[in-house]
């Protein structure tokens, strides 16, 4: 093989790998971004559930408050009676 034809086989090994290169770099940044997206729903189903925790919580406390209520109207029935 001629030095030209070897000095043409490496320019061109040299453009494959520089591509290969910039193909990787893109789905890189494609993955990371990917990566950014979940972590990003992650935490918004995270705040979604604790919204949903403190709502269920606060309909037992109001449910307890009423319940409290009822027994006492109940009581002043009774007592009046």
């Amino acid at each position: 093989m001629t030095t030209q034809k070897q000095s043409d086989l490496f320019t061109s090994r040299i453009k494959t790998i520089e591509l290969q290169i910039v193909n990787i770099k893109d789905f890189i940044i494609d993955v990371e971004s990917t990566i950014t997206t979940v972590e990003n729903k992650i935490k918004e189903e995270l705040a979604t559930k604790k919204v949903i925790e403190t709502q269920k919580e606060a309909f037992k406390a109001a449910q307890k408050k009423t319940d409290a209520e009822e027994e006492l109207n109940s009581n002043r029935i009774v007592i009046e009676k």
